[in-house]
């Protein structure tokens, strides 16, 4: 339980990290004043959020376990495991290393592409099968997202 503390605490400091990379990206020049550090921005604050919910409800949740009355030897309150299996900490490590490479290879190979293979490593990470599943719902969010900056907005990404 301790280690799911430490390592939500870790992911805000990580998310904080990540949006303050995405808010030195250079602005646009746009009237709307945003640019290529948006998204990465929005993505921080979003998981930077659910980090500190998850993290203060692991907390509540060990205070109720150190709390709760032990009976014959086991604690009355049923909490989830108190450890991250093997499983859990090499998918965090996966989608850490995904996060961190997006970002670095941003300005090398472009947003739109970046996010592509974010996206694919992601769905495969969380379980989407089949294979060709997940290439094609990243290749249309990125054609997607390619058409509405470069149709909508008049902003050209990198593909």
């Amino acid at each position: 339980m301790i280690g799911r503390i430490v390592f939500g605490c870790c992911l805000v400091v990580l998310a904080i990290a990540y949006g303050v990379v995405g808010d030195n990206y250079p602005a646009m020049g746009l009237q709307e004043g945003f640019g290529p550090g948006l998204f990465p921005v929005i993505i921080a604050g979003v998981v930077a959020v659910f980090a500190v919910l998850e993290t203060v409800q692991n907390t509540l949740i060990l205070r109720k376990i150190q709390k709760a009355p032990i009976e014959s030897g086991v604690a009355a309150v049923a909490g989830p495991a108190s450890g991250v299996d093997g499983h859990e900490f090499i998918s965090s490590l996966v989608i850490v290393t995904a996060v961190v490479a997006a970002v670095l290879l941003m300005p090398v190979i472009g947003f739109v592409a970046a996010s592509a293979g974010l996206l694919l490593v992601l769905s495969m990470v969380m379980g989407m099968r089949p294979l060709w599943k997940s290439v094609a719902i990243s290749a249309l969010v990125a054609g997607s997202l390619h058409l509405i900056f470069s149709k909508g907005f008049d902003v050209v990404f990198a593909f």
